[in-house]
């Protein structure tokens, strides 16, 4: 039957054959363990990615309304007048013979806006 080298022999195989399938089990176990931080790796990111986006839409949203804000306080109450900020230019009689004389492009362009301006009504 069997004798003590035959089982010594049993024994050294199936130790030996255990450790080699759990070598291959060691490695699936270790790529599984991989896959898996992978995931959760990915999965912290794209949570990142959310509230990064959420803070930044709340920044926009800030910001845009504070920008309406601000131009909504810049605006007046009266309507602006096409004449506001003019004023009819009437130079002294010598400084007018002056210019006349001595800028006659000068003198044309004083005359224009002063034309202008009696045109629109607002002198």
């Amino acid at each position: 039957m069997f004798g003590l080298r035959d089982w010594l022999k049993v024994a050294a195989g199936a130790a030996l054959g255990a450790a080699v399938m759990s070598v291959p089990v060691y490695l699936y176990g270790k790529a599984d363990g991989r896959q898996i931080e992978r995931a959760a790796s990915l999965t912290r990111s794209v949570e990142s990615l959310r509230e990064r986006n959420a803070t930044d839409d709340r920044f926009a949203t800030w910001t845009t309304l504070l920008s309406a804000a601000l131009l909504a306080g810049c605006q007046t109450s009266a309507p602006a007048l096409f004449c506001d900020g003019w004023r009819k230019l009437s130079p002294s009689a010598d400084t007018r013979n002056f210019i006349i004389e001595n800028d006659q492009p000068f003198a044309e362009g004083v005359a224009s806006y002063n034309g202008f301006g009696a045109q629109r009504g607002c002198w």
